[in-house]
């Protein structure tokens, strides 16, 4: 897969890969053979490599003060399903017939939950309601609680 796309967007097909981990790579219209593209890229893999070979790892200030001289780069994950754009509800949530689009919510909204107890520096953005009030009635009251702590603690949060 593609990870490392030229300055300007390229459309992407998307698809979740044998460990549930999301996979995008562009498609076969958009190879890279064209010398405009090559370069774009080697540019960019060129900045990359030096900035790798450049860098220490430094944990980064997340208090809410913006820091001088430093780029300060907020990444907000979130969702952006859109239910019943390309398959049913159905077919969203649970996953199936993934030879329109891959996609499991459900999948999405199960593994949100440890990955925010596990670090309390992460935020997540859920927006599609008509997936989470379907998921929710699924949950164990101990899941459930979980959420509304998550809520309120800010980490969590409906858009």
């Amino acid at each position: 897969p593609l990870f490392l796309f030229p300055f300007t967007p390229l459309p992407s097909i998307c698809h979740f890969s044998e460990v549930n981990a999301l996979c995008c790579s562009p498609p076969k219209s958009m190879a890279i053979d064209h010398p405009h593209r090559r370069t774009r890229l080697s540019a960019l893999l060129l900045v990359a490599l030096w900035s790798l070979a450049e860098s220490k790892y430094i944990a980064y200030n997340t208090t809410q003060r913006i820091v001088a001289d430093k780029l300060n780069v907020h990444i907000v994950a979130h969702t952006h399903d859109d239910v019943g754009w390309l398959k049913t509800v159905d077919q969203y949530y649970v996953g199936s017939n993934n030879s329109i689009q891959g996609a499991c919510v459900q999948n999405v909204l199960d593994s949100i939950i440890p990955a925010l107890l596990a670090d309390k520096n992460r935020r997540f953005i859920y927006v599609e309601q008509a997936f989470f009030q379907r998921w929710w009635r699924q949950q164990s009251d101990e899941i459930k609680s979980t959420v509304k702590e998550l809520l309120s603690s800010g980490q969590l949060e409906f858009m």
